[in-house]
């Protein structure tokens, strides 16, 4: 039986490869999505997020950094995850890294910190070899960066990483921002019964009203809710 010539030998081992890793995506996204489809813990959704990451594209850290932006302010850093397969001190995301992945939304990958002409000037953290940045996107407004640094054996990411890791994004994205409002909400809840209470305390303060003979005496509480200054 006569043998394929090599070059289709290298065809049929690239499309072997090919269909391996899609295989592996795959599973990595069918576990991501069990994992963290049940919880509404930020810190648990996050911490999950990453060290599955860190495993699916080979990274030595990771992190998340959720960010708020409203009208008045620009966006601000409010929430951030971390997770390390090597230990050592954990890396930083740059207000450099913010702001162009705010401008342009899409994956970033930088192979070389130092050498990097788009971050001329920006002083990196000094054990940071390689990363790939991507978004977290909710209806088309920037909620947070997925961030994983160093890949190991000393190699840089490659094109297939950073698509995982967008997807990963994609999928993650919305889990975590519906946590991040639920445990707004639960603050919200339990501030507003912290101000019944409160209110419910004030009036059991309040003065007796004395009965004169003569006089129809009447009196009201206002309640000032979370500022100071209530008035009888």
């Amino acid at each position: 039986m006569e043998e394929p010539p090599s070059s289709e030998f290298a065809v049929l081992e690239r499309e072997n490869q090919r269909l391996q890793r899609a295989v592996e995506e795959l599973s990595v996204l069918n576990h991501l999505a069990r994992a963290i489809g049940g919880s509404l813990d930020t810190s648990e959704i996050m911490n999950t997020i990453i060290n599955r990451s860190l495993k699916a594209v080979g990274a030595q850290q990771g992190t998340i950094t959720l960010v708020k932006s409203d009208h008045q302010t620009a966006n601000k850093t409010f929430v951030r995850g971390m997770a390390s397969s090597a230990g050592g001190d954990a890396f930083h995301l740059t207000e450099a890294l913010l702001g162009w992945m705010q401008l342009n939304k899409k994956p970033l990958a930088v192979s070389d910190p130092a050498g990097d002409e788009r971050f001329r000037g920006i002083a990196w953290d000094a054990g940071i070899q390689s990363m790939v940045c991507v978004p977290l996107i909710i209806k088309g407004d920037l909620i947070g960066i997925l961030t994983v640094y160093n890949k190991k054996n000393h190699v840089s990411f490659d094109h297939d990483d950073e698509r995982l890791l967008a997807i990963i994004a994609s999928q993650s994205a919305q889990i975590i921002d519906n946590a991040r409002l639920f445990e707004e909400e639960k603050a919200l809840t339990r501030m507003r019964e912290q101000v019944r209470l409160a209110a419910e305390v004030q009036r059991h303060l309040l003065p007796e009203l004395p009965a004169i003979d003569g006089y129809d005496i009447a009196g009201t509480s206002v309640a000032a809710q979370v500022i100071g200054g209530d008035y009888f």
